[in-house]
């Protein structure tokens, strides 16, 4: 919480949020504006603001989940061939593309792109 309320510019708030009991991002996601802005005394903008970034972060949260349990799929089932696949897939959607790989070794550029991609997933907690 303390964390949030940083990146807010509102780390004042941390007594008076944890008195109320909100002890998480998500919980200030689920309150309305107007909520915080009697409980805490605060005005309407400063209270837009908090329920405003708390949902972005939470909507952050939650897409990087979806993403790193689907990567996690892709890497226990197919591994280097989703990559691929992936460069099939673009080589019939978009052919004029094509020669911009002719020179490659397309394996070795399937392993640098899955290699990659899960660098990227992994890197998503920082």
């Amino acid at each position: 919480m303390e964390t949030f309320l940083k990146s807010c510019g509102k780390e004042d708030l941390l007594p008076a949020i944890t008195e109320l009991g909100l002890t998480s991002v998500e919980d200030i996601s689920l309150l309305e504006p107007s909520d915080l802005e009697s409980d805490l005394d605060i005005d309407a903008e400063t209270a837009a603001l908090l329920v405003e970034k708390a949902n972005e972060q939470e909507t952050f949260m939650k897409r990087r989940a979806a993403v790193q349990s689907t990567w996690k799929a892709v890497e226990d089932s197919l591994s280097v061939d989703a990559t691929k696949l992936f460069y099939k897939h673009l080589f019939e959607t978009y052919p004029e593309v094509k020669p911009l790989f002719e020179s490659a070794d397309m394996d070795a550029q399937a392993e640098k792109l899955y290699k990659t991609v899960g660098i990227a997933v992994k890197y998503l907690d920082d």
